[in-house]
């Protein structure tokens, strides 16, 4: 009888909980992310997406 490996859990090396990031300029605040959760694993690929050009653009 051969023994099934199965891959086994390790603990998150980023661990995101309920994260908010708020810009404020002036008088005028722009919330940029809201509640965002979320583990991030050895050989995990992530990616975070916005407007065109709005890592370009300057609050």
């Amino acid at each position: 009888m051969s023994a099934v490996l199965q891959p086994q859990e390790s603990a998150p090396l980023i661990r995101m909980r309920q994260l908010r990031k708020v810009y404020r300029k002036r008088n005028e605040e722009f919330l940029a992310v809201s509640d965002v959760t979320m583990d991030v694993h050895a050989g995990d690929m992530i990616s975070l997406v916005g407007p065109r050009a709005a890592a370009s653009r300057r609050c």
